[in-house]
């Protein structure tokens, strides 16, 4: 162990040492394979992060390259900056930005990144964030039975998704690198809901007798249609843009779209209609509506005009619109803190109760909301 800790500091060093102007053809670009030695040789995770971040790379971020460099004990921190070091080498010159609207939304021209991942539903334009969830260490039924096996499953943080929609038609753009292999670096999978995770298999281990596998079961793989988009492709570039599509309107649930190896989780809601004997029943609902409502952590303010105002006792604040049709409201949001959102996220809720002095509602997830008038 001490000998391979001291060749590998020695390989970290070289890679550390060599020069930016050396000819690329002169130096041999890292991979994952590179990485896992250094990371069994227990270097420390900086070194690590400098080597990838200072030499050629030519790395598998693939989900089946993610899934095997988790096995391998190599850290988040660490491939997130396998990731970003993308196609970029020491060796290039960053080019100057212009007014390029291809070069200024994306930031391709010059190969020094992939662009935003956004997404388009009826409310607009949103730019995915990045939710790469984990693969968590279990002990299964490999360690205990000689030619057992156990499930490989990337578990994301609460059984919802911030980024939400009621839209089943979906559109995506990403970018990916200029080869014939997009196919197999994007991808749309379905996520299975728990009491407070979503989850999904991405493979099988077995124990040394057996077989490791990875991918996703055919159930848990959504059909899409990938198609590029010219105009926004920059000549020259190491990656091209890309408009998804689902081949299916995507029913209620939970979902990530997968561009380069990292996952961007989303939901889709239930649309709520209200019944023509919720319509005739809820008629003056809009009218005792209208004011301000004291929730847990906020006040509400539904003006008869269709806007409202939302004041957090944090100190937070956002603007939007409202509108009621039987027991059902929609709610949008169009402004937070000041900022105009590119998209107006709308949600949903049923009318439980609504008094002159009390208001319950219940959301698509099934959670009840309760409020108190503030009386002026």
């Amino acid at each position: 162990m001490k000998t391979l800790l001291i060749l590998a500091s020695m390989m970290v060093v070289l890679f550390l040492a060599i020069p930016y102007k050396i000819n690329a053809q002169e130096r041999k670009p890292i991979t994952n394979a590179d990485v896992v030695n250094m990371v069994k040789a227990e270097l420390p995770e900086s070194n690590i992060i400098k080597a990838i971040q200072q030499s050629i790379t030519n790395f598998d971020m693939s989900p089946q390259g993610l899934i095997e460099l988790t096995k391998q004990g190599v850290s988040s921190k660490i491939i997130d900056a396998m990731q970003q070091a993308g196609a970029l080498t020491p060796t290039q010159t960053p080019q100057p930005q212009t007014n390029n609207p291809v070069s200024n939304q994306l930031a391709l021209a010059n190969g020094m990144g992939m662009g935003e991942v956004v997404f388009i539903d009826a409310a607009g334009r949103t730019e995915m964030k990045i939710t790469n969830g984990e693969i968590p260490f279990k002990i299964g039924l490999k360690d205990i039975v000689p030619f057992g096996s156990s499930k490989t499953m990337r578990e994301f943080k609460g059984n919802r998704a911030k980024l939400r929609t009621t839209t089943t038609s979906l559109t995506f753009e990403v970018s990916a690198l200029n080869n014939r292999y997009v196919n197999e670096q994007i991808g749309l999978v379905i996520l299975t809901p728990k009491s407070d995770i979503r989850e999904i298999q991405v493979g099988k281990e077995a124990n040394g007798l057996g077989k490791d596998s990875s991918g996703f079961r055919k159930q848990d793989v959504a059909r899409i249609e990938i198609t590029e988009i010219k105009e926004q492709s920059a000549p020259g570039s190491f990656y091209k843009r890309y408009s998804i599509k689902p081949v299916n309107p995507l029913p209620p649930g939970e979902y990530a779209l997968i561009a380069n190896g990292t996952y961007y989780a989303f939901g889709v809601d239930p649309v709520m209609v209200a019944s023509s004997e919720a319509r005739i029943k809820w008629t003056n609902a809009p009218k005792l509506l209208i004011g301000s409502w004291r929730f847990d952590n906020s006040v509400i303010t539904y003006n008869a005009d269709g806007t409202k105002i939302d004041t957090y006792d944090s100190g937070n604040s956002s603007k939007g619109v409202w509108s009621i049709d039987g027991d059902i409201i929609t709610l949008g949001i169009a402004e937070s803190n000041g900022k105009r959102l590119e998209a107006n996220r709308q949600s949903q809720f049923q009318i439980i109760e609504l008094t002159a002095e009390n208001f319950v509602s219940k959301g698509t997830d099934g959670k009840q909301w309760r409020a108190v008038r503030v009386k002026k």
